[in-house]
């Protein structure tokens, strides 16, 4: 492997053009003066993943004090689910394989 597929680059270095990447979690230590791994796999993809807006539908109900019961009103539930998770800070390439050999053959 070459060393720019090992050496993780700050986000500010990523560039839509440069495509999905390999995220990393980096916490830095401010008593060393280090960054250090964070245990956590790789993210995939790029901060451009935004994920989806996910909407729910449903209704209270409104009793009053006086045990009076009010017509049900609407509620629109938004949360955004997936996407890019924020806190990874440091990128590398994913390290594309290399095409089979010829001889190989698909298995059934």
């Amino acid at each position: 492997m070459t060393d720019n597929l090992l050496t993780p680059m700050p986000i500010a270095e990523w560039h839509e053009d440069m495509g999905p990447m390999l995220w990393w979690h980096w916490k830095w230590f401010d008593g060393s003066k280090r960054w250090d791994w964070a245990n956590e796999e790789p993210y995939v993809g790029s901060p451009l993943n935004l994920g989806v807006t996910v909407e729910a539908h449903t209704t209270t109900r409104l009793i009053t004090q006086s045990n009076q019961e009010h017509e049900p009103e609407p509620v629109i539930h938004r949360i955004h689910a997936g996407g890019w998770p924020g806190y990874h800070t440091h990128f590398t390439p994913i390290p594309y394989p290399r095409s089979p050999q010829a001889t190989e053959t698909p298995h059934d």
